[in-house]
Parts: C-alpha cells; sequence; structure tokens
C-alpha cells in the first residue's frame, strides 16, 4: 500500500538505494481488508442455511466453493457466459448433476432428514438458486462471479463499498420470501392446476 514517510526518513532511504543489505530480516504483509468479512459472513450464511443434522459447516462450505469453482471453470471454458445470470446457470448445474441438490438443496434448511424434492414443494427452485447466488457472490476470489477480486480488493476510502451487492442480494431475497410466510406453494400449485384444466376444457368447448 502506497505509504508516506517523513523527509528525512525519505531521504535515508533515496541514499541507500542500490546499496545491497545482506541478512536483512524483512516480512511480507498480505493487503487485507473487508472482503475477509465479506467472506464471514458467507461463513454465516452457509452455516445458517445449508447446515443441519445431516451435514457440517465444513462439508458445506466445502460444497459452496466447489460449487462456486465450477461455475467460474464454465465461465472460462465458454459453457456459460458472465452476461448469463447467476441464479439460472447455478440452475442448469443443479439439473445436469444431482449431486449439487443432495449437498446444498434447500432440505438443509431443516434438521429432520426430507428428500430434495419435497422440499422444492415448499421453496420455489428460483428462490433458492438466487440465495446461494447470493453466497456465491459473497465469496472473494473465487472467479468472476465473486464481488471482490481478493481480500483487498476493497476502496480505500471507502472499505465498506464490498458488502453493497450482498446487501442488495438479502433486499431483493427478502421481497421474494415475504410471499413464503403467507402462502402454501404445494397448493397454490394445486389450485393452478385445476384452473389449467377447467381453462383447457372450456377452450375446447368453444
Amino acid at each position: 500500500m502506497p505509504q508516506q514517510f517523513e523527509p528525512e526518513i525519505l531521504e535515508a532511504m533515496k541514499a541507500a538505494e542500490g546499496v545491497p543489505l545482506p541478512n536483512s530480516p524483512y516480512e511480507v504483509i498480505p493487503l487485507l481488508s473487508s472482503p475477509i468479512d465479506l467472506y464471514s459472513l458467507a461463513v454465516l450464511g452457509t452455516r445458517l442455511l445449508l447446515v443441519n443434522g445431516q451435514t457440517t459447516l465444513a462439508v458445506a462450505i466445502d460444497e459452496l466453493l466447489s460449487l462456486a469453482r465450477q461455475l467460474a471453470q464454465d465461465v472460462q471454458g465458454g459453457k456459460a457466459q458472465i452476461g448469463d445470470p447467476l441464479p439460472e446457470r447455478i440452475g442448469a448445474l443443479f439439473s445436469a448433476d444431482p449431486r449439487w441438490m443432495l449437498s446444498l438443496g434447500p432440505q438443509r434448511l431443516i434438521e429432520e432428514e426430507m428428500d430434495p424434492g419435497e422440499a422444492l414443494d415448499l421453496i420455489p427452485p428460483a428462490l433458492w438458486f438466487e440465495v446461494l447466488a447470493a453466497l456465491v457472490r459473497a465469496l472473494p476470489g473465487v472467479g468472476a462471479d465473486s464481488s471482490c477480486r481478493d481480500y483487498g480488493d476493497a476502496p480505500s476510502e471507502a472499505p465498506q463499498r464490498v458488502f453493497h451487492r450482498l446487501a442488495s442480494d438479502l433486499a431483493h431475497l427478502l421481497v421474494r420470501t415475504r410471499s413464503l410466510i403467507v402462502i402454501d406453494w404445494r397448493y397454490n400449485r394445486e389450485v393452478h392446476a385445476v384452473l389449467r384444466r377447467y381453462l383447457t376444457g372450456v377452450r375446447r368447448q368453444g
């Protein structure tokens, strides 16, 4: 990081420029900033949403990182475009490989063992993929989808900006999930199915 020195110290350093200094101890300090806290929030989100009696936090974090790396590899390999919506790309991976649903499906929200298909009757898949997308973006340095390129990727004048995307994702998810509190999605789909059958019969008669 850029440093400022007193004039006399700066002159002494310039005078020593090019002079070999053998056996000089030194330490490389990595540039770290608020992206570390962003990663911590991703871990907390994983603990809250993806850990139950059938898995552990270490396994869940490893699976989430594997998902993020797979998404990055698909972009690098040309299988996907970075401009494609991240939730849709996650959904494509879930459809292509059942492993992801078993390890990162919405059944992880409850302590009791539940089949992933039953959990998807309660949680719309598109909404769940948006949840996972928010967690993937909060992992620094994993790929092009990460909000931060590395753990030092934060503006020095406003390090809190790294949280803006996660805050936006959470606000969007809060709006999307309000309906889950008052609506039975399975019952809602059954009603829609009945209405579709009825409307289909009316159109045929007409």
